[in-house]
């Protein structure tokens, strides 16, 4: 492809503006000198040596300057990584910074070499190679996609060092004496030298020594004059002098290094080119430059500007060239010219002679090929022209470049929308106005303070210009309705247009100043080209083939061999020649069009406006065809009738413009893109060019020229094309002409022109404000779907005014598909990366991306992960004649309202979406393909319950339990009988059902789910959300049939589950089985609730829960069959809780494995659990008598052994008694306690009822708890007393025949205590067991009663008083034979034997001895009797 000869401009508008780091420099200067010399402000650039290298960290890097008054303004750009601090703001207080700040590169600096009138200094950074070896090495801090600028941490020297800066040293005190321009460079010695000029005609040259070394300043003054001259000089004062500028002062200056030396080249007001030697200081040569013109005489007068001087290097062998801009009151030109040196003698050579327009210069530079001016034009508008110089033949052929042009003025909108809206919708669109100028206009309108620029928000700002214009409108209403009187609603509509109309142009006027352009930067090894404007940089790119032929001016001669080097459409030379009338007669149509209708600049508006493009053209084009009128001698419509009647062919001519414009050439399948590309390209080193965010934008930017370009084209084809079928064959086509325009051509055009028109939206839309949460939420979402390759982090990751969805997208995903397809297809060299060769490839790969008639969905999917829910509907809705990916559309349409609160929108457009869920677009695969579930799914219905699976995800996400149920029945009546989703839509049915309680519609889905497992699990929801609810009537309603022990299990593992004391669940079960008529199930679950409270409840409301519970279990199985009457106790083994215990510890030793826990069963019978609830009744009465007692007693469970114990230390011994008596436990416990208790009240009692201490008093309460009798007595007894006759009963009434162990037991007690036995209880015990007895008095020593014991019971045994002994016979011969206890006799004679010293015992043992003599003798004579006796019955039976 040959060189592009067009260029066009793009603005890099910066919205967020980081306020620069400011250094102030103490030139020594006065403020009032500073008034007195006024310099215009300048700009400039410097390009980096290695910006081509690929993967270097100067790549596309540059740095742009900008001086007015004493300040200097530095800037560092990148277009591949974002700088960090690169802004850099000096201030040399009281000293104007001259012209041509020199920006110098070595190998670890970067030096800049600055110029004042009154003061040179030297700013030394570090090189960006030497801050990324810092960064590797881990010494700076950085983020992704960033980079430190050199700028970052200011100027690494001594500005104040002599070695750094040098005050200049002024012959004179006039104006004409300080210096007014300069130029600066590097020695081979690293010292930087300055040559500034006068308007005396001197030059001063300054040389700092090398940086960091101290060394002395040099200064010379350079002056070529003649000895009268100097004469006058030395001898006349300058005051007296004047201020005369001579002839020789230099206009412009320029340095350049040739050897050792350093040539200084000026340009004088004499136009003499004179080349000076720093070295020798002498003047080494002087050309007139007069010479190379060909008429001199005519051309001697200056003209308004001054003459101007660049230079610039070829590359390879260095050779230098020279630009001479020269300005003569008729005319201004450029010589080109390159000096030699022949025999020691300098000579210029003249290359060529660029003759320019009459505008007023701005700036220019030159490369080896190029010249580049920039001008103001007579109108003021800033111009621009590439000129190449390097053709053999010499003719010089200009290159158009096309700036922004001024932004319009006015504003279409039509009636329905809202003003303001619209208005606000222009402002703030991307790239239309800087924040700044916008802040400005609202400080216009509200005659405020400008707030600095760090607080500008463009949020806040929109309302603080809402509030300037509503403050506006109201003065121009009060005004109008003054002077006018019409109605309000008309007044008020009319002053809002003219308000906001006002401050839009007030916008545009203030984004032109800061707009204004100041000077060039151009990099001869990329060919970047920008234009340094007030607050930005624009930057120039080659235009595609479509703007270069579309654009160009009509006057401009173009070939069809021009048209067919871009390879727009074939290489057939009658197409291309066709193509170019083609263009020419569109053109031409459509300047007719915007000269007669203003729809014509408002096509676009109508279209997003959803009006048809037929209607819109027919209207234009209706407007237009009458309104012909005659244009430099001939007729608009003869011009036209030419250009279209030089058409060969119109349709062959229609057909290859539309195939230019088809960025999918036909075949939208061909767009298909696989994002496998991007890791297969990951690793590439030119995967980080043009990802800074002023990279992004310079795309994004030239996204949006070239799609606004075609656009522009398919406008006027379709107006072109419309206007000849209107016309008829006027022009002289045939009616086959016609019919294929009417019936295939406009189709065509239609659907490229709507193409067109969503790749300008995209470039021209905001994209929403999005918070945290609603992408948090997006992302939950999307892992629902889950799908996949679509989710990727941007660098701008907060969204403003200034960015635009392309711009966003190019950002993402765009920009990384677009770098790995370039790389695929080898646009990318590994030696070179000259952004300027990529920016076209990499947006017509961009552009066929987001192409409409595609079968790519890329963009669709982007909009969603990044919730750009109203862009993407919009965008869908004007991509809605697209007939591809329909379904995909319909899925994101329905998954935007559904995002957007319109749930009802969002299911219709999914049920219409699941018609067509089989078709293979690449979106629908990634949703149902990419995923496990989709496996083995092969036919259409098993695609379409997918589909509505994903869709119910959603659903649930957004919590929309109705849609659900509905889209959850549509699948149902899709799937297959064998559809391993059906169980899965049945519970989703059930679960919702559920949730909004429709308990009969739930319990349907539980019965008709085929899969066991499933129904288990509903069901087990079913019954505990019927709990939970307490819908019980409910839940005993249904059937349940073969699910009726299901919904038992779950009734009773809930109930087991949970925490006892938050649910009743035990008591429902338990009213549920007696519903049933089950009542042994009944009683076993509230006995099993009753035995959990005791186990895990503690509390006196638990005791008496759990009591109630043992209370209905005995109740209800007391109605129960005997032999069913039981219940079963399941608890483990010891083994088996030892095997617990130590599970946590065996899991992880690597030791045999541990057997489950194993469980013994344990069947209890209404006998059983009367014994618990006796022991639980005891806890009770405790709980009664001691309340401070309950953290004891309401613990772990008390044997019967110890409730005893409990309940006889609190005097309850009637219920003592009846526990022991139930486990059949001895009884000694209780008397020994109540023998106990009555020996205290004895000893403390004073035997008056009114007198009784605390302890009889406390008595009276437990006496009171036991039933002492129903004895009557004469007079009213003591607390001692009725305890003694409280034991005298229960001796009385649990006395065993035979047994007189509780005798014994209380005997044993009084008599450990020393106390004498109560008479009742010594006449009771000599009825049970008085040998007992006699032993007791024996062991204790007790003689006396012994004795009298012994001698009663001797007594009694021969017959007088044997009842009182409990003796039934005497000793006679005719009765059965008694006896007498003689161990304890003879123990008893021989203890009073041994104190029979004491007349008392003595007597007593006398007494003993003779009665047991008399008993002898009765004994040995009853039983002679009972001998003869039985003789006498043996003799008489014989």
């Amino acid at each position: 492809m040959a060189e592009a000869v067009f260029y066009r401009e793009i603005r890099q508008i910066k919205q967020i503006h980081q306020p620069p780091k400011t250094i102030i420099v103490n030139t020594g200067a006065s403020q009032g000198t500073l008034e007195d010399l006024k310099f215009p402000e300048c700009a400039g650039g410097f390009s980096y040596k290695d910006s081509c290298q690929i993967g270097s960290v100067v790549s596309n890097r540059f740095i742009v300057w900008r001086a007015y008054g004493d300040v200097l303004e530095l800037e560092e750009e990148c277009l591949d990584y974002n700088l960090l601090g690169g802004s850099l703001r000096c201030q040399f207080q009281g000293s104007s910074v001259l012209d041509s700040v020199s920006i110098q590169e070595t190998r670890s600096h970067v030096i800049v070499l600055v110029a004042t009138i009154f003061s040179v200094h030297r700013l030394m950074f570090p090189h960006p190679a030497r801050l990324s070896q810092q960064r590797s090495l881990g010494l700076s801090s950085n983020t992704e996609h960033s980079l430190p600028s050199i700028f970052m941490d200011g100027v690494q020297c001594n500005l104040s060092s002599p070695s750094n800066c040098a005050n200049i040293a002024i012959s004179g005190t006039t104006v004409s004496s300080f210096p007014y321009l300069a130029t600066a460079g590097l020695t081979k010695e690293d010292e930087a030298m300055f040559a500034m000029t006068t308007r005396t005609g001197s030059i001063i040259l300054v040389k700092l020594p090398p940086g960091g070394v101290q060394g002395i300043v040099m200064q010379h003054e350079l002056k070529q004059s003649s000895m009268i001259q100097r004469l006058w000089s030395g001898l006349v004062p300058s005051v007296v002098r004047g201020s005369q500028e001579e002839a020789s002062a230099s206009l412009s200056i320029c340095v350049h290094q040739v050897g050792p030396d350093h040539l200084i080249f000026t340009l004088c007001r004499d136009v003499k080119l004179r080349i000076w030697s720093s070295k020798s200081h002498e003047c080494l040569m002087t050309a007139d430059l007069l010479e190379y013109i060909a008429d001199t005489a005519r051309r001697c007068t200056p003209g308004s500007q001054d003459h101007q001087l660049r230079k610039a290097v070829l590359p390879g062998d260095g050779a230098l060239l020279l630009a001479a801009f020269l300005c003569f009151s008729d005319g201004c030109q450029f010589e080109i010219f390159q000096p030699s040196r022949i025999s020691g003698q300098y000579h210029l050579n003249h290359i060529t002679t660029v003759h320019v327009l009459p505008a007023v210069l701005i700036d220019f530079t030159f490369t080896s090929t190029q010249l580049w001016s920039l001008w103001y034009s007579e109108q003021g508008e800033p111009l621009l022209e590439c000129v190449p110089f390097n053709n053999a033949e010499g003719a010089l052929r200009g290159s158009q470049v096309f700036l922004d042009a001024k932004k319009p003025v006015d504003v279409f909108f039509g009636g329905e929308r809202d003003v303001a809206e619209t208005y606000l919708e222009q402002i703030f669109r991307p790239g239309r106005f800087t924040l700044q100028a916008i802040a400005k206009a609202v400080t216009f309108f509200r005659r405020s303070a400008l707030p600095p620029d760090s607080a500008i928000d463009a949020g806040a700002l929109r309302e603080q210009v809402v509030a300037a214009v509503d403050g506006e409108t109201k003065t121009i209403q009060l005004q109008e309705e003054e002077e006018e009187g019409d109605g309000e609603e008309e007044v008020l509509y009319e002053a809002q247009v003219e308000a906001w109309k006002k401050f839009y142009v007030c916008c545009v006027q203030y984004n032109e100043v800061t707009m204004k352009p100041l000077g060039l930067v151009v990099d001869r090894d990329s060919g970047l080209v920008g234009i340094v404007r007030k607050t930005c940089v624009s930057f120039l790119r080659p235009c595609d083939p479509l703007e270069h032929f579309y654009m160009r001016d009509g006057n401009a001669a173009v070939s069809s061999a021009d048209f067919m080097q871009y390879a727009l459409a074939n290489e057939d030379p009658l197409v291309c020649k066709d193509l170019l009338y083609l263009m020419e007669s569109m053109k031409l149509f459509g300047s007719l069009c915007a000269k007669a209708s203003d729809l014509y600049l408002n096509f676009e508006s109508q279209l997003s406006a959803k009006v048809s493009p037929q209607a819109i053209a027919d209207e234009i084009v209706m407007m237009v065809l009458p309104s012909l009128v005659q244009h430099e001698g001939q007729s608009d419509q003869t011009c036209l009738a030419e250009a279209i009647q030089g058409i060969s062919s119109l349709p062959d001519a229609i057909d290859a413009l539309l195939s230019v414009l088809d960025l999918a050439k036909g075949q939208p399948g061909g767009l298909d893109i696989d994002l496998s590309v991007v890791e297969m390209t990951r690793s590439h080193p030119s995967n980080q060019l043009l990802t800074s965010v002023s990279g992004v934008r310079l795309l994004s930017m030239c996204f949006a020229q070239q799609a606004e370009t075609r656009l522009a084209i398919c406008k006027d084809l379709l107006l072109l094309q419309t206007g000849v079928l209107q016309t008829g064959r006027s022009y002289g086509l045939s009616a086959d002409t016609l019919d294929y325009l009417r019936s295939e051509s406009i189709e065509r055009t239609y659907e490229m022109l709507r193409a067109a028109s969503a790749l300008k939206w995209m470039s021209m839309t905001a994209p929403s404000g999005v918070n945290s949460n609603v992408l948090e939420s997006n992302l939950r979402q999307l892992a629902v779907l889950q799908t996949s390759g679509l989710v990727q982090r941007t660098q701008m990751n907060t969204f403003g005014d200034s960015l635009s969805l392309a711009e966003l997208f190019i950002d993402g995903i765009g920009g990384t598909l677009a770098h790995s397809l370039l790389i695929q297809n080898g646009f990318i060299s590994e030696a070179e990366a000259s952004s300027w060769k990529l920016v076209d490839p990499m947006v017509t790969i961009i552009s066929q991306i987001l192409w409409p008639i595609s079968v790519s969905f890329l963009f669709n999917e982007f909009l969603v992960v990044k919730c750009q829910y109203q862009e993407l509907l919009y965008y869908m809705r004007s991509t809605s004649w697209c007939k591809w990916n329909e379904t995909s559309r319909l899925f994101l349409s329905a998954y935007c309202y559904l995002n957007l609160g319109e749930p009802y929108k969002a299911f219709d457009l999914f049920m219409e979406a699941g018609d067509h869920a089989d078709e293979a677009e690449s979106f629908l695969c990634k949703l149902l393909a990419m995923n496990e579930e989709s496996e083995g799914a092969t036919s259409v219905e098993a695609h379409t319950v997918l589909y509505y699976l994903k869709v119910i995800r959603l659903f649930e996400h957004f919590e929309l339990p109705d849609l659900i149920i509905t889209m959850a029945t549509v699948a149902i009546s899709v799937a297959e009988d064998d559809d391993p989703n059906l169980a899965m839509l049945w519970s989703l049915v059930f679960k919702y059902h559920l949730e909004l309680a429709h308990y009969s519609e739930a319990y349907d889905a539980v019965s008709c789910n085929p899969d066991p497992a499933r129904r288990r699990d509903c069901l087990r929801q079913f019954v505990v959300v019927l709990l939970d609810r307490r819908q019980l009537s409910q839940l005993v309603s249904f059937t349940y049939s073969r699910l009726e022990d299901d919904v038992v299990a779950v009734m009773e593992s809930r109930a087991r589950s949970v925490e006892l004391g938050t649910h009743d669940y035990y008591e429902i079960l338990y009213a549920y089985h007696v519903a049933r008529g089950n009542r042994r199930k009944a009683g076993g679950t509230m006995y099993e609730y009753g035995a959990r409270l005791g186990q895990e409840a503690r509390g006196l409301k638990a005791l008496q829960q759990q009591a109630r519970c043992y209370l209905a279990a005995l109740n209800v199985l007391r109605l129960v069959s005997p032999q069913y009457a039981w219940v079963v106790k399941s608890l483990p083994t010891a083994a088996a809780k030892d095997v617990e215990m130590l599970d946590g510890d065996m899991e992880g030793s690597g030791g045999p494995p541990v057997k489950p826990l194993e469980k013994k069963v344990e069947v209890l019978d209404l006998k059983d659990i009367e014994k618990e609830y006796l022991l639980l009744h005891a806890k009770l009465k405790l709980l009664q008598k001691e309340a401070d007692a309950i953290t004891h007693i309401s613990g772990k469970p008390m044997s019967a052994a110890e409730t005893i114990t409990l309940l006889c230390n609190v005097g309850l011994f009637d219920l003592a008694i009846q526990i022991s008596k139930a486990f059949g436990l001895p009884l000694t416990p209780i008397f020994e306690t109540l023998t106990s208790w009555c020996m205290r009240l004895s000893q403390s009692s004073s035997y008056s009822i009114a007198q009784d201490d605390a302890l009889t008093a406390a008595a009276w309460d437990w006496l009171d708890s036991n039933e002492t009798g129903s004895q009557q007595s004469a007079k009213e007894l003591t607390s001692a007393e009725q305890a003694w006759r409280l034991l005298q009963r229960y001796l009385a009434t649990y006395r065993e025949a035979a047994d007189s162990r509780y005798h014994r037991c209380v005997a044993t007690r009084l008599l450990a205590l020393g106390l004498t036995l109560p008479t009742w209880l010594v006449g009771a015990y000599k009825v049970v067991n008085a040998p007992e007895l006699l032993r007791l008095y024996i062991d204790f020593d007790l003689l006396l009663p012994a004795a009298y014991l012994a001698m009663e019971y001797i007594d009694a045994v021969l017959g007088s008083g044997k009842e009182h002994f409990g003796l039934k016979v005497a000793l006679h011969a005719t009765t059965p034979a008694v006896w007498l206890p003689y161990t304890e006799l003879d123990k008893l004679l021989v203890l009073l034997k041994a104190v029979q010293m004491e007349p008392t015992y003595a007597k007593l043992y006398q007494d003993i001895h003779a009665k047991l003599n008399g008993y002898f003798e009765t004994l040995q004579r009853v039983s002679i009797d009972m001998i003869r006796t039985k003789l006498q019955v043996a003799n008489t039976n014989i």
